[in-house]
């Protein structure tokens, strides 16, 4: 009997819509951690992270999806006049720098509500928040997050400050705390942990960049 060999059926998988492919690239590179607790720059990204251009695959230029040369980091000088800003806080009540003269403003910038390091800043803040008050100081947080996640924040820690709401990241813009970061082998857009201590005529009078959550109090204390 004859045996009549066929030949073997390979069956290509159809290579998916390019514009759907480099959708699902995007998104897989996304995927960053929200906060590292500790890190002395721990940082969060947020759906729409903006990115530089990079290669992708078949050597194609990925399109960014934001062109960021406006978040180049801002120096910021002490002794200069302090960013203005209007900002809605936790409560819904509007308030600016000028609420805030006569007085000491800690204005401490943080990556994301309800994270680990922000959680451990935060309530770091709430224990010695006598301290601080006893220093004639101001307590403002600072984060893309909308109101709604910072007064749920707000409620769960007892926090007793408000929290303003800068979706736009004016204010964050303002300083240069959006910045390009890198974590394990991923580059992303987020907030720089940091503080700024404004005095009591308005001016920058210390500028704190990159505070670790644990030490932060401490950093307060020492320059109030």
């Amino acid at each position: 009997m004859e045996i009549v060999r066929r030949p073997a059926v390979v069956r290509h998988e159809q290579e998916p819509d390019r514009h759907l492919r480099d959708q699902r690239r995007l998104r897989e590179r996304e995927q960053v951690p929200h906060d590292v607790p500790g890190s002395a720059a721990a940082v969060c990204g947020e759906t729409g992270q903006r990115r530089p251009e990079s290669d992708g695959e078949h050597g194609q230029r990925e399109r960014p999806v934001e062109v960021f040369d406006r978040y180049a980091p801002v120096m910021v000088e002490e002794g200069k006049p302090a960013p203005d800003f209007r900002l809605e806080t936790d409560e819904g009540e509007t308030v600016s720098l000028a609420d805030f003269k006569g007085r000491p403003l800690v204005l401490y910038f943080y990556p994301k509500d309800d994270t680990p390091g922000c959680t451990t800043q935060a309530c770091g803040i709430r224990d010695s928040y006598g301290e601080l008050q006893a220093r004639g100081a101001a307590i403002l947080g600072v984060s893309a997050d909308d109101v709604e996640s910072h007064r749920k924040f707000r409620e769960k820690y007892s926090l007793p400050f408000p929290l303003l709401s800068d979706p736009d990241r004016r204010l964050i813009d303002a300083y240069g705390l959006w910045q390009e970061k890198k974590y394990m082998g991923k580059t992303y857009m987020g907030i720089v942990r940091s503080t700024v201590i404004v005095d009591e005529n308005g001016n920058v009078k210390k500028f704190l960049p990159n505070v670790k959550p644990d030490q932060h109090v401490d950093l307060l204390l020492a320059n109030l």
